[in-house]
C-alpha cells in the first residue's frame, strides 16, 4: 500500500489515526481499534480520461474546420467580422466550460475512498446518494453482504456483454489487483447500500477488507459467494477444496456443535502463535491461518480433545490426529508441508504446519485449461521425486490422497504436496480404512489395502486430468482420448505413463516411483 498522510477520523468522540504505513502483510483486528485503514480507488481508468480528452480535441478540430470552410467560401474579412468572431469565441468558451464541469463532476464521483475501523466503515461522498448522506455505518447495521456484477466494469461495452465472474474464476492480475468484474455490496438495516469494486483494490487492500468482515460482521449476513471469496482472499488462494480436515465445505462452519473455534487475534503457546483467521471447522476440529512471532504465516490444526470422554469416535479422532503428527514429524522435505510444532493447551491439541501459499493444480486447470506437455512432465517428475522420498522411509509412508486438489503450485512454479490427513505408514498385509477421492483412488485402496504403488495410480489419474481438464473414470485404466496421442513426441509417452500407472493390478504398474521417474527421463532423452 502506498504511504498516506496521517489524518484524523471522528468516531464516537474518539480520535483514530489513519495508518501511515503497514509493516506487515495486512492489518490485524487489534490494529483497527488504533488506526483507520484507508482504501481508495477510482472507477474510471486512465483510458477513459484519454477518450474524454480526445473527444474535446476532436470537437476543437471540428470547429476549426468549420471556420476554415467559412474563410474559403466567403473570405477572411467575412470570417473575422466582430459579430461572427464573438460567436465563435462564445461557442468555444461554452464547450470548454461544459467540458471542465463534466470533468470535475466525473472525477469527484469516481474517486472513492473509505475508512475501516473496529466500529464500522466511513465512506466518502462518492456514495452520497446510495447512503443518503449518512457516511459512517457501523458493522452492526449490516443487513447483508452480497456479490454483484460490476456495472462500472468496461462501461463502454455494457453489462449485458460482460464476462460473468465467479469465485472459482478469480485470480490476481499482473499489477497485483483482483482480476474480476465483481462488486461487494453492503445493504444496511437503516437504509441505503454501498458497493465496493473489488477489481480496483490491490491484494493487501482486499485482504484487509475481508479480514474486517471476518472479525466484525455476523457471518450469517454474508452470502455463500462472499464467504467463499473471503476465505480465498485471507488464505491467499482461490481454492477451498483442500480435503478432509484442511478445508471443508464452508457450510460446515455453521453446523450446530458445542465446539467453539478460537477468535481472530487469539494467542497460543505463550504467545508464540497468533490466530489470524478461521479457514474451516468440522465437528470437533478447526483449521486456522496463523502467524508466528517472526511474522511468518503458519497453518494451525486444532482438535478439541476431551481426554475424560469414553466416546469411541472422539478417541478415534484423537488417534488419527496423533498419527498424522507422528507421520509428519518424520518428514523433512522441501516439497512437503512440514510440521513446525505440536502441543496441548486448554484441553485442545494443536499441530502447527508450514503454510504453503499458492493455487492447486485443479484450480489452475479450471482457470487456464489443460496443461502443456512440458509442464505436466515437470510436475510429474517433481511429485515422483517426493513420492520416492516418502516410499523409501522405514516404514514407507503412503499419501493415499494424491490428486489435483492436494498438489499446490508455488509462486515460483514449483509444486508441493499437502494434506497428509490420509497418510499412513505401510504395513504389508494389514487392511486399513478406505480414503481418497473417487476418481483418483486405486482399486486396492478402495478395498482398504493401500500400498506405495497406490500413490502411482493416483498420480497417473492426476496426469490424465492435467492433460484433458476432466476427472478420469473411477476404478479404471485411464487412457488419453483419441486424437490426444496422434501427435508425435512426448504426448504418446505421457499416455503410456498414464496407462501403466493406472493399471488395475498393482503388479502391472511401475514397481516404484524411481522406475516411473526413470521412464519419463529416458523418454525425454530419446
Amino acid at each position: 500500500m502506498e504511504e498516506i498522510p496521517a489524518l484524523e477520523l471522528e468516531k464516537d468522540e474518539d480520535t483514530i489515526v489513519i495508518a501511515e504505513k503497514v509493516d506487515y502483510d495486512f492489518m490485524l483486528p487489534a490494529d483497527f481499534s488504533e488506526h483507520a485503514y484507508r482504501l481508495e480507488y477510482t472507477l474510471r481508468s486512465a483510458a477513459s480520461g484519454k477518450v474524454e480528452n480526445a473527444s474535446y480535441g476532436l470537437m476543437m478540430v471540428f470547429l476549426v474546420l468549420i471556420e476554415l470552410k467559412v474563410v474559403s467560401k466567403f473570405g477572411l474579412e467575412y470570417a473575422l467580422e466582430p459579430k461572427r468572431l464573438f460567436t465563435l469565441i462564445f461557442v468555444l468558451a461554452v464547450f470548454t466550460a461544459l467540458f471542465a464541469i463534466l470533468k470535475y463532476v466525473g472525477k469527484s464521483h469516481n474517486h472513492c475512498n473509505f475508512l475501516i475501523t473496529d466500529g464500522g466503515i466511513k465512506f466518502s461522498d462518492a456514495w452520497k446518494f446510495e447512503l443518503h448522506k449518512r457516511y459512517f455505518r457501523p458493522w452492526t447495521d449490516i443487513h447483508s453482504v452480497q456479490m454483484e456484477e460490476n456495472i462500472y466494469h468496461n462501461k463502454w461495452i455494457g453489462p449485458m456483454f460482460q464476462k460473468r465472474s465467479s469465485v472459482e474464476q478469480l485470480k490476481w492480475s499482473k499489477d497485483g489487483r483482483l482480476d474480476s468484474n465483481l462488486m461487494l455490496q453492503f445493504d444496511y438495516k437503516s437504509g441505503g447500500n454501498a458497493s465496493i469494486v473489488l477489481s480496483r483494490l490491490n491484494r493487501e487492500q482486499c485482504r484487509c477488507l475481508f479480514l474486517a468482515l471476518e472479525n466484525f460482521v455476523d457471518q450469517s449476513k454474508l452470502s455463500r459467494e462472499a464467504i467463499k471469496l473471503k476465505h480465498a482472499i485471507i488464505a491467499e488462494t482461490t481454492d477451498e477444496s483442500f480435503t478432509d480436515i484442511w478445508m471443508e465445505d464452508l457450510e460446515q462452519r455453521y453446523a450446530i456443535t458445542n465446539f467453539v473455534p478460537l477468535s481472530s487475534g487469539h494467542r497460543l503457546r505463550d504467545g508464540a502463535f497468533q490466530v489470524l483467521s478461521i479457514l474451516s471447522t468440522r465437528g470437533q476440529t478447526a483449521v486456522y491461518l496463523g502467524r508466528d512471532n517472526a511474522g511468518k504465516n503458519v497453518v494451525l490444526k486444532e482438535l478439541n480433545a476431551n481426554f475424560a470422554t469414553s466416546d469411541s469416535a472422539m478417541t478415534k479422532a484423537r488417534q488419527m490426529f496423533d498419527r498424522e503428527t507422528a507421520i509428519l514429524s518424520r518428514l523433512n522435505h522441501p516439497d512437503i508441508a512440514n510440521v513446525i510444532d505440536s502441543f496441548i493447551e486448554n484441553n485442545r491439541v494443536y499441530l502447527v504446519l508450514e503454510y504453503i501459499p499458492g493455487s492447486t493444480l485443479r484450480q489452475e486447470v479450471k482457470q487456464k485449461g489443460p496443461k502443456e506437455i512440458a509442464r505436466v512432465e515437470a510436475v510429474l517428475k517433481q511429485v515422483l521425486s517426493t513420492l520416492s522420498f516418502l516410499h523409501n522411509l522405514n516404514p514407507p509412508v503412503i499419501h493415499r490422497d494424491i490428486s489435483p486438489d492436494n498438489i499446490v503450485v508455488r509462486k515460483d512454479g514449483a509444486v508441493a504436496i499437502i494434506d497428509f490427513g490420509a497418510a499412513n505408514e505401510f504395513m504389508r498385509g494389514v487392511t486399513g480404512t478406505m480414503v481418497g477421492k473417487q476418481s483418483y483412488i486405486a482399486p486396492e485402496q478402495f478395498r482398504g489395502k493401500a500400498e506405495p504403488t497406490s500413490d502411482l495410480y493416483s498420480l497417473g489419474a492426476t496426469a490424465y486430468y492435467l492433460l484433458t481438464g476432466e476427472d478420469p473414470i473411477p476404478l479404471s485404466r485411464s487412457s488419453l482420448p483419441r486424437g490426444k496421442d496422434e501427435d508425435t513426441g512426448q504426448i504418446s509417452v505421457l499416455n503410456s505413463f498414464i496407462e501403466r500407472c493406472t493399471e488395475f493390478e498393482p503388479e502391472k504398474r511401475f514397481a516404484d516411483a524411481e522406475e516411473a521417474l526413470a521412464f519419463l527421463s529416458e523418454a525425454r532423452s530419446q
